[in-house]
């Protein structure tokens, strides 16, 4: 179950949420440029950037089939599979030509 933003602003404060998401944000960005130093994704992607659009990504997801009861009807898709296909295809596009 998820909870719109205002249910979590009324629990906690922006400025956990804001901390916490940076620290998420970070913790993939770091994960990211571990892969560039290891040669497994392209020298050439800015790990923040990258990072914020998987993020973005996943948030859209979770956003348009799991807290939109009218749009998850309207494409009856699995979310968990979703977030994994999401995540299999920014992984395959990090990696080098």
């Amino acid at each position: 179950m998820f909870c719109s933003l205002t249910e979590i602003k009324e629990k906690v404060s922006v400025e956990k949420l804001e901390e916490v998401g940076l620290q998420c944000l970070k913790l993939c960005a770091d994960s990211i440029q571990k892969g560039i130093g290891e040669r497994l994704f392209d020298s050439a992607i800015d790990p923040w950037k990258a990072a914020a659009i998987l993020w973005s990504a996943s948030e859209g997801i979770i956003s348009h089939f799991e807290m939109d009861p009218a749009k998850a009807r309207l494409f009856p898709l699995n979310v968990k599979e979703l977030l994994t296909t999401n995540i299999e295809l920014f992984i395959r596009s990090l990696k080098p030509p």
